[in-house]
């Protein structure tokens, strides 16, 4: 993969660059395509549907480890105020390593999905840019050998 294909990749993930096939779906839908785009509009203005991106296999991509991350936080540093949850959680959300950040109701506060290239990489994920965050009581890895399911799509019920 060269740097050309890294920046297309790149651009693909974004919302402006990967849209739905009108036509395509007109067709299947037997609808016309001003209204099909009408009723695609509306969805997206009621923030149903928030975006589109090209599904990128992370091994293909360099990223060949998943790691899941469990964070307790010191109690009284957090608990007493909400925004500094959320200020941690966002702060988590800005390391492009880090995909996924859930605040939890459990033993743990924090759950965090981490796509890494290896172990080292994973290292310093870890101590360079999580651990400085600071307010961290204790940190537990998964390491996922095998992923069976990893979909970003809604089941509509």
């Amino acid at each position: 993969m060269d740097e050309t294909d890294k920046k297309i990749l790149e651009l693909v993930q974004k919302a402006e660059y990967c849209k739905p096939n009108l036509t395509a779906l007109s067709e299947q839908l037997k609808l016309s395509v001003p209204t099909l785009h009408a009723r695609i509009k509306k969805l997206e203005d009621r923030g149903i549907i928030q975006g589109y991106m090209a599904n990128v296999d992370p091994k293909k991509a360099g990223e060949d480890m998943t790691i899941f991350i469990i964070i307790r936080v010191e109690y009284k540093s957090f608990y007493e105020d909400e925004g500094k949850q959320r200020e941690f959680a966002k702060k988590l959300t800005e390391i492009p390593e880090v995909k996924e950040v859930h605040i939890c109701g459990s033993d743990w506060d924090y759950l965090i999905k981490v796509r890494v290239k290896d172990a080292d990489d994973y290292y310093k994920v870890a101590m360079e840019k999580i651990m400085p965050l600071g307010h961290i009581k204790k940190l537990e890895s998964v390491v996922a050998y095998t992923t069976f399911k990893d979909t970003t799509q809604v089941a509509i019920r």
